[in-house]
């Protein structure tokens, strides 16, 4: 079972992701500020190394979140 410091990371890493892709001048700019890259790394790994016992329901949050910030950008 993964550890509860790596969900809270996750977490986190998709609150942050979730919030910060929404600005306005998000659109505006176009392109990935530095801790972006981290916090998808970070999420990646995490997605990656726990596949087969992720709960499903951080499955839909990440999932929802991927979504919202598609559809923000459209």
């Amino acid at each position: 079972m993964y550890s509860p410091v790596i969900t809270s990371i996750y977490s986190v890493s998709i609150s942050y992701r979730a919030n910060f892709q929404n600005r306005k001048y998000r659109k505006e700019i176009g392109k990935l500020n530095p801790i972006d890259h981290y916090l998808t790394a970070i999420t990646l790994l995490f997605l990656v190394e726990n596949f087969f016992i992720l709960k499903p329901y951080i499955l839909g949050i990440y999932l929802f979140s991927s979504l919202s910030h598609s559809l923000s950008r459209s």
